[in-house]
C-alpha cells in the first residue's frame, strides 16, 4: 500500500466549499493564535489521560525540505494552485519550520481506523479526530464538546495541514495519517474536493493511515519526536504561520501554557516542557519566575500568585482561611439573599487586610432533566488582596482550563479571585455552555445544550459568574460608610472633601432656590501628556500641571495595542512586543525605574521632562494609558 497524499475529483453534485470552521477560533494576533493551540492539543491530552498525570512535550524547531520531501511530494500541485484559499503558501525546497504537540500517559488515538461514518454503539477517537466536522466523542467531565477545537491545528499551518502520529494504548498499534483542507480548486484540468488525506488507499478506495514502520520511523526523525512506541499522540504542524523567530514561539507557547493550565501544572496532574535551542520545564518554579519577570501581564500574574501561595499555604505561602458559603435557599440560583453579619464580614476584612487568603466553598444544586435528578456540587472561589493590581481582578477555571473571557471581578479596588470548578455535575453543565474555543460561557452556545440538558440553566451560570463580586459586597457592606479608603481609588481627595454630607440641625430641609446651572469647572492640568507621532512611535511630555517644590511624581505608562472588542490592556501579550530600554528613543529630565512586558515607570526629575518609545507596528493603533500612580517627597538636606 503506497502511501502518499490522496485528493478526490469534484463530482457534478459536491458542492463548491471553503472549509471556514477555523472561523470559531479567529485570531486578531499571533499571540491569540499560540493561546488557541496551546488550548486545544494540552485539553485532548487531559481528557485522554490514562493516569493521575499526562506529560506533554512541545517542539519548535525547523527541518530540512530534504527530510520532509517523503511526506510533501504529491500535495505540491495542490499547495501552490490558483484559488486554493492559502495566503502564504509554502514553496517547494524551502525549509519546514514546525510545531509538535505530543502527550504522554494517555491513550492515544483509539476506534476502527477505517470507519467512515461514526457508530453510535462505540467510541472512535480516531474517526472524530480526522474524519469528522463538528463531532465530537466528549460528554460529561470531558474538558471539551464541540468537534471543532482540532481545525485550530492546521489553521496554524501555512498549508493548512496537520500530521497526527498515535500509538494506541489498547492494542499497540502505530498509526500515522495527515489532513489538508483547501479551497475547492482546479490543478491541470481536473477540480478538486477541499480534502486530502496522508496514507493508503485500501481495496475500497478508503484513506486509512500508514502502519509502516520505516515510513514511521522516517516521519519520527524528520520531525524530531520523542515517542517511540509509548502510547499516546504526536500532532505536528508544519509550515508553522508566524512571522517570530522559532526562540520567541517558544516562549509565547511556554507563556501560553503558564496562562491557560496553571492550575493542574501546580497540583502535578499536568508536566509540561517546551523545547527549542533550549529545554524549557514549566513547573510551579517556572511559573514563579514568569510571574516575577513580568512575562505575565500583571493582573494575571496576581492570579497566578494567588493560586500558587493557596497551594503552599502554611509552608512559606499566605495564611489560608477555610468557610462554607450558605446553601442557596430557591431553585433558581442566585445572590440576593446572601449577606454576612457584621461581625463576620468584619473578620473576613480583617483577615483580608493581614493578608490572609479567604477561601469559600460554594455548594450548588444542578437540576438534570434526564434523569430528572437534583445533583449535589460545589465551587470554589479564593479571595485575597494584591496591592500590584490597580482595580480588582477575576479569574475561572472548569477543571483545569480559565475560561480567559469570564472575569467578573468584586468591585472594591485591590482584590483578587479565583474561582475553580472541579469535575462533577456543576463542570459538566457549564461545559455544555462553553464556546468552541472554551473561552466564554452561554447557555446557548452548542446548540443551547445545556439548557437542554438542566433545568434553572441561565441563573446556574449567572450564580458562578457573579459570586466574587457578591461575596465582596457582602464583606464590605458593613465597612464604615464615611471611610475615604474605599473611594481613594476612583475620586481624588477633594472631591471626597466635597461629597461629605452636611448635618442640619433643622428637622426638614429648606427649598433651594433654583438658578441657572454654574459654569462647568475647567478640566485639570494634567501631569503628564500623551503625544502619538508616526512609524509606530509616542511621547510622553508635560502636561501642564505645576510640580510643587520638593515633590517627585512617579508616573506608569502601559501600552498595548488597540482592539475592536474588550480591554486592550488586558489582552496585551508577549507575543505582540516587549517593552526594554533600546526602545526608548529619547528621555530627559526623569529616571527610568522600570522598563518592561508592556509597562514604563519613571520619576519626573525636572519640570521639562521628554520620553519618546519606538518600534512598534506602524500599521496598527497603540492604546495607552498614564497614571501618576504616588508622589514622595524628597528628603530635605
Amino acid at each position: 500500500m503506497q502511501s502518499g497524499w490522496k485528493f478526490f475529483d469534484r463530482r457534478p453534485n459536491d458542492k463548491v466549499r471553503d472549509p471556514i470552521q477555523g472561523e470559531f477560533f479567529a485570531a486578531e494576533t499571533e499571540a491569540e493564535s499560540f493561546e488557541a493551540l496551546v488550548r486545544e492539543s494540552i485539553q485532548n491530552s487531559l481528557d485522554a489521560a490514562k493516569g493521575a498525570s499526562v506529560r506533554v512535550r512541545i517542539r519548535v524547531d525547523e527541518t530540512s525540505a530534504t527530510s520532509v520531501a517523503p511526506f510533501l511530494a504529491d500535495a505540491w500541485d495542490h499547495i501552490g494552485a490558483a484559488g486554493n484559499g492559502l495566503r502564504r503558501a509554502p514553496r517547494m525546497g524551502e525549509a519546514c519550520r514546525f510545531v509538535a504537540f505530543e502527550d504522554f500517559g494517555t491513550s492515544g488515538l483509539e476506534g476502527d481506523e477505517r470507519a467512515t461514518s461514526q457508530s453510535l454503539a462505540r467510541k472512535n477517537g480516531f474517526f472524530c479526530f480526522f474524519r469528522a466536522e463538528g463531532v465530537s466523542e466528549k460528554e460529561g467531565d470531558d474538558r471539551g464538546r464541540w468537534g471543532l477545537g482540532k481545525t485550530v491545528f492546521p489553521k496554524s499551518s501555512r498549508m493548512n495541514a496537520m500530521f497526527g502520529y498515535t500509538v494506541r494504548a489498547s492494542d499497540g498499534k502505530r498509526l500515522l495519517m495527515g489532513n489538508i483542507a483547501l479551497k475547492t480548486r482546479t490543478v491541470g484540468s481536473t477540480e478538486f474536493t477541499p480534502d486530502g488525506w496522508f496514507g493508503g488507499l485500501d481495496a475500497s478506495g478508503t484513506v486509512v493511515p500508514s502502519s509502516d514502520g520505516p515510513e514511521i520511523s522516517a516521519f519520527q526523525k524528520a520531525f524530531s519526536l520523542a515517542r517511540s512506541d509509548e502510547p499516546g499522540l504526536s500532532v505536528v504542524i508544519p509550515f508553522i504561520d508566524a512571522d517570530m523567530e522559532l526562540e520567541d514561539i517558544a516562549r509565547a507557547l511556554e507563556r501560553e501554557v503558564a496562562r491557560s493550565y496553571f492550575i493542574p501544572i501546580l497540583r502535578g496532574q499536568l508536566h509540561v516542557e517546551v523545547v527549542a535551542s533550549t529545554v524549557s520545564a514549566i513547573d510551579a518554579t517556572r511559573i514563579k519566575s514568569l510571574c516575577e519577570t513580568a512575562s505575565l501581564p500583571a493582573d494575571e500574574a496576581a492570579i497566578v500568585r494567588l493560586a500558587l501561595e493557596s497551594e503552599h499555604a502554611g509552608t512559606g505561602g499566605r495564611s489560608r482561611a477555610k468557610f462554607v458559603v450558605p446553601q442557596c435557599e430557591t431553585d433558581r440560583h442566585d445572590w440576593t439573599g446572601f449577606g454576612l453579619d457584621e461581625s463576620q464580614a468584619g473578620d473576613w476584612r480583617s483577615r483580608l487586610e493581614r493578608g490572609e487568603i479567604i477561601d469559600l466553598s460554594v455548594p450548588v444544586r444542578v437540576f438534570q432533566r434526564n434523569p430528572a435528578q437534583v445533583l449535589g456540587a460545589e465551587f470554589t472561589v479564593l479571595l485575597a488582596r494584591d496591592e500590584t493590581v490597580t482595580k480588582s481582578v477575576a479569574k475561572f477555571v472548569r477543571e483545569g482550563i480559565t475560561v480567559t473571557k469570564e472575569r467578573k471581578a468584586p468591585s472594591q479596588s485591590g482584590l483578587v479571585a479565583l474561582v475553580e470548578i472541579g469535575p462533577g455535575a456543576l463542570a459538566s453543565a457549564l461545559g455544555d455552555a462553553e464556546n468552541p474555543a472554551h473561552t466564554q460561557w452561554n447557555p446557548k452556545s452548542n446548540s443551547g445544550r445545556m439548557k437542554e440538558m438542566y433545568t434553572h440553566a441561565p441563573a446556574l451560570l449567572e450564580y458562578v459568574r457573579q459570586a466574587p463580586h457578591a461575596i465582596a459586597q457582602a464583606i464590605y457592606r458593613h465597612a464604615a460608610p464615611d471611610d475615604d479608603r474605599l473611594l481613594a481609588d476612583f475620586f481624588p481627595q477633594d472631591l471626597l472633601e466635597e461629597a461629605r454630607p452636611v448635618s442640619s440641625t433643622a428637622g426638614k430641609r429648606k427649598p433651594k432656590k433654583v438658578g441657572p446651572p454654574p459654569a462647568p469647572p475647567s478640566p485639570r492640568p494634567r501631569v503628564v501628556r500623551i503625544e502619538s507621532g508616526s512609524k509606530g512611535e509616542f511621547a510622553v511630555l508635560p502636561g501642564g500641571a505645576a510640580i510643587p517644590e520638593g515633590t517627585t511624581p512617579r508616573v506608569r505608562i502601559r501600552v498595548a495595542y488597540d482592539r475592536q472588542t474588550g480591554n486592550p490592556l488586558a489582552k496585551w501579550n508577549p507575543a505582540d512586543f516587549v517593552l526594554s530600554l533600546e526602545r526608548l528613543r529619547a528621555r530627559k529630565g526623569l529616571t527610568i525605574t522600570r522598563c518592561e512586558s508592556n509597562q514604563i515607570d519613571f520619576e519626573i526629575k525636572e519640570r521639562e521632562f521628554e520620553l519618546r518609545v519606538g518600534g512598534f507596528d506602524d500599521r496598527r493603533d497603540l492604546f495607552i494609558a498614564s497614571t501618576v500612580s504616588e508622589v514622595t517627597i524628597d528628603p530635605q538636606d
